[in-house]
C-alpha cells in the first residue's frame, strides 16, 4: 500500500515519508500539517460539534465533508492510503488531559445511518491515518511512531490480525501537557446514499 508507492505519495504530500515496520505497514510523514494548519484545525474542529466523552477522554466527531478545510485533508488521506473518500468514516478529534491514557480497540466498523442522506462507511477497517496535533506518544496498531506536532501516521490495517495487537487500533497516552490528535478510518465498504431522503 505504502512500499511501493513512495514517489506517488511524496507527490501528494511534498514530504517525504519514513516506513516504521513492513507487517503492518506503517509510515510516518512529518510536518504534514504545518503549525498554522494545526491551529486552525483545532479551532475549526471544536467550533463544528459538541464533544462528547469516551474513557474520560474528550472526543470530537466531525463528518469529512462538514468544512472545506478538514475536507481538504482528508482528501489528501485518502489519497495517501489509496482509498475513496466515501470510505472514510466520522473523523475522530481527541483531546487528553495530562496524565491520561487511551486506547482505541475494534478493527470492524458498523453501518448505521449517519445522516438524513447517507449510512456510514462500514465493514473491516482498511487503513488508519493518525495526526498528531500537538507532542504526543502515540501508537497504531501497537506500532509506536515518533511524533511531533503536524507528524502523520498512517498504517494498513486490511491484512492485520486483531490478536496480534490485542484488537487496539490506536493508543495514546500523556505526561506533562494536554495531547490532541485526530484519527481517520477508512472502512472496506464505502459510504452510501439512501434512495429515500429521511
Amino acid at each position: 500500500m505504502f512500499h511501493n508507492r513512495v514517489d506517488e505519495i511524496k507527490a501528494i504530500t511534498g514530504k517525504d515519508l519514513v516506513a516504521l515496520t513492513d507487517d503492518p505497514e506503517v509510515i510516518v510523514i512529518d510536518d504534514f500539517l504545518s503549525p498554522l494548519d494545526i491551529t486552525y484545525l483545532l479551532d475549526t474542529g471544536k467550533s463544528l460539534t459538541e464533544s462528547i466523552s469516551e474513557q474520560d477522554v474528550e472526543r470530537y466527531r466531525l463528518s469529512p465533508y462538514c468544512h472545506d478545510f478538514i475536507r481538504l485533508i482528508s482528501y489528501k488521506i485518502s489519497q495517501v492510503v489509496d482509498k475513496n473518500l466515501n470510505n472514510l468514516n466520522y473523523i475522530n478529534l481527541y483531546n487528553m488531559k495530562k496524565g491520561q491514557s487511551l486506547v482505541v480497540k475494534g478493527f470492524n466498523l458498523p453501518k448505521i445511518q449517519e445522516s438524513t442522506k447517507a449510512t456510514s462507511p462500514n465493514g473491516k477497517i482498511e487503513a488508519i491515518g493518525v495526526i498528531a496535533l500537538s507532542n504526543a506518544h502515540l501508537s497504531v496498531c501497537n506500532v509506536p511512531a515518533p511524533t511531533q506536532p503536524g507528524s502523520l501516521i498512517v498504517a494498513k490495517t486490511v491484512d492485520v490480525d486483531p490478536k496480534t495487537c490485542n484488537n487496539t487500533t490506536v493508543a495514546s497516552s500523556t505526561l506533562e501537557e494536554d495531547v490532541w490528535f485526530c484519527a481517520f478510518k477508512f472502512a472496506e465498504h464505502p459510504r452510501e446514499l439512501n434512495e429515500v431522503i429521511l
